[in-house]
């Protein structure tokens, strides 16, 4: 049994398995071989070298693909800090952060805001629960401002992360794509 690399195919082969192997193919030691395999495992190309022989190699990806990777990157954050929660002072000056890590929570949030524009004007309380499991006595009133915040803090997070997305597009270099800093100039 013998393993060998083609680089015309760019594929290996083995005489046990493989009745046609092309005429350029190298053989290649299991080693080697298996080498190769954890190379690529781990991320890297394989790629023939100047005598066909297969190497392993880091990839070289094209400008397209870095903006891609960078602005799933910032995506990626923009999703994680909007799952992170909003911090928000409430009535009484106690400082709470509200849950926004699902659409179940936005749904709390949404609803809680719905009962305050019905019951807008009434002399009643609304209970909030925040991350912490604190309940908040809210009015009608304070529960649209608590939905109009948390949206506004949201928009914001989106906002952000076109403008990101933006000037990624922008750039026209691989250095300047990978130097660009996906991690600051977010809201607070």
């Amino acid at each position: 049994m013998a393993k060998l690399y083609s680089a015309v195919e760019k594929g290996f082969y083995d005489t046990e398995i493989h009745a046609n192997i092309p005429e350029d193919a190298v053989p290649i030691s299991d080693k080697e071989y298996f080498a190769l395999m954890q190379a690529q495992s781990a991320g890297k190309i394989i790629s023939p070298d100047n005598n066909g022989k297969p190497i392993a190699a880091d990839r070289v990806f094209t400008i397209a693909e870095k903006k891609a990777l960078k602005k799933a990157g910032i995506e990626a954050l923009r999703d994680a800090k909007i799952a992170a929660g909003v911090p928000y002072t409430f009535p009484g000056g106690v400082s709470g952060t509200i849950q926004t890590r699902d659409q179940r929570d936005f749904r709390n949030i949404t609803g809680i805001s719905v009962a305050g524009l019905i019951q807008f004007g009434q002399d009643i309380t609304l209970k909030f629960r925040d991350q912490d499991d604190v309940d908040h006595d809210i009015t009608p009133s304070q529960a649209v401002d608590l939905g109009a915040f948390v949206m506004q803090r949201v928009s914001d997070i989106y906002n952000a992360s076109w403008r990101k997305k933006d000037a990624v597009e922008a750039l026209s270099s691989p250095d300047a794509i990978d130097s660009y800093d996906i991690a600051s100039d977010w809201p607070v």
